[in-house]
C-alpha cells in the first residue's frame, strides 16, 4: 500500500493536506501524472508582494493607450501624472508606500482589466522559466508560487 500525501493550498494561503492511498501493485511511476495534474504552479494569493518595487513596469504604447482610456484621461495626462522616464523607457510610478500607483491594499489593481504585459507575465517571466536560481528566488518571494512544484512543471504550465 501507498500513501500519496497531496498539499494543497486555499485562496486564503492556509494548507489543506489530503491523502489518497493506493493499493495496487501498479508502479508508482504511472501516478506522477495525477499528482502533476492536481499542482498548480501559481495561484494569486492578491498579496501585492509584486506590486512593490520601484520602476520595475514598463509599459509600452498601445498599453498607454488602453489605460488612459479605462482611467478617462487622454494617454499624455496618464503619462504626466502617473509615468516616468527611465533609461528610455515608461515606468509607471510608485506610491510614497513603495507600491505601484494603482495598487489599493483593498482593491488591489485598480487598472486590472488593462494592466501592462510585466503584470500580465508574472510569475512566468522569461528570466524566471530560463533560470533556476531567479525562480528560486521569486517562488520565496511570492507566497501565489506553489513551492512545492518544480521548474519543469512550472516551465510547462507557462506555455499554457
Amino acid at each position: 500500500m501507498i500513501r500519496l500525501d497531496l498539499l494543497e493550498y486555499w485562496s486564503d494561503g492556509t494548507e489543506a493536506k489530503r491523502y489518497r492511498t493506493h493499493t495496487s501493485s501498479a508502479p508508482l511511476l504511472q501516478y506522477s501524472t495525477l499528482l502533476g495534474d492536481s499542482m498548480k504552479a501559481f495561484e494569486c494569493k492578491k498579496c501585492g508582494s509584486c506590486c512593490f518595487g520601484e520602476g520595475g513596469i514598463i509599459v509600452q504604447d498601445d498599453e498607454v493607450d488602453a489605460i488612459a482610456a479605462s482611467l478617462g484621461i487622454t494617454p499624455e495626462s496618464f503619462l504626466s501624472k502617473y509615468c516616468r522616464s527611465k533609461n528610455g523607457r515608461l515606468t509607471i510610478l510608485t506610491g510614497t508606500d513603495g507600491f505601484c500607483i494603482f495598487y489599493d491594499q483593498e482593491k488591489q489593481c485598480l487598472i486590472h482589466p488593462v494592466k501592462p504585459s510585466p503584470c500580465s507575465l508574472w510569475p512566468f517571466y522569461p528570466a524566471l522559466v530560463k533560470d533556476r536560481d531567479t525562480w528560486e528566488m521569486a517562488k520565496e518571494a511570492c507566497p501565489g508560487i506553489n513551492p512545492e512544484c518544480s521548474l519543469e512543471e512550472f516551465v510547462r504550465q507557462s506555455k499554457e
